[in-house]
């Protein structure tokens, strides 16, 4: 029906204009959130990750092993008329708690001088070409105080004893002299502990022995001999 009026009777009022336009911004805000929201990565040390905690045994440690040659026995050692059984292996740890000293009471058949001399005889006695590796004075080839605890019997311990490394050219070995007074008889031949028992001119009695020994699977070679002086000294 024309009423005079030259604006079109379906156009939306005003009123719903504004709703239509509110409407419009509110979807258009939405729908921002909602594509801001997929498009958003949440920063690292704002998100709440669980926390996995993870466990190592530790390394099972090198199993140790240490091996000897095998001892034959019955066995016939040159110098012995008889040969004893193979006996059990023993060990021994000393504790000093005072610095020991040359001149030590105890053992009167050792000092100072005697040291020196000691030392000075056993440098000279080294074969030609050797050399003693430079090292603190306790490694120098010189003979060392007796280490002695006055609560300890007198009949353990009681020795000096002179290492140093040797060379020779480019080879090396480790050398270690124990003296000792002793008022023991000379031990019996036992299986796997000489391989000869000599007698010198001078009534000296010396039992050699070669053999190895394998720690972890390292071998080494062991070469000593000890001399039954007829003064007593056992070297």
């Amino acid at each position: 029906m024309a009423n005079g009026d030259d604006k079109d009777a379906t156009a939306p009022s005003p009123a719903v204009q504004h709703w239509t336009v509110g409407l419009t911004c509110v979807a258009i805000v939405a729908t921002g959130y909602l594509i801001a929201g997929l498009l958003h990565e949440p920063e690292p040390e704002l998100t709440t990750v669980p926390i996995t905690t993870t466990t190592s045994e530790p390394p099972e440690p090198a199993e140790y092993s240490y091996v000897t040659p095998p001892v034959t026995f019955p066995a016939q050692i040159p110098g012995c008329d008889v040969v004893e059984p193979p006996r059990p292996a023993q060990s021994f740890s000393m504790v000093t708690f005072k610095t020991p000293e040359y001149d030590n009471p105890s053992y009167p058949w050792f000092s100072g001088p005697k040291a020196v001399a000691m030392s000075q005889a056993l440098r000279a006695a080294l074969p030609a070409g050797v050399e003693i590796a430079f090292a603190p004075v306790d490694r120098s080839l010189i003979f060392q105080p007796i280490l002695d605890d006055p609560t300890q019997d007198k009949g353990f311990g009681g020795w000096t004893d002179a290492r140093a490394t040797l060379l020779r050219g480019d080879r090396s070995g480790s050398l270690s002299v124990n003296v000792r007074e002793s008022t023991m008889p000379i031990p019996s031949c036992v299986a796997g502990d000489l391989d000869e028992r000599r007698r010198l001119p001078d009534g000296t009695i010396v039992d050699t022995h070669d053999t190895w020994s394998e720690t972890n699977g390292v071998r080494t070679l062991t070469r000593s001999a000890i001399a039954y002086l007829p003064d007593g000294s056992v070297a």
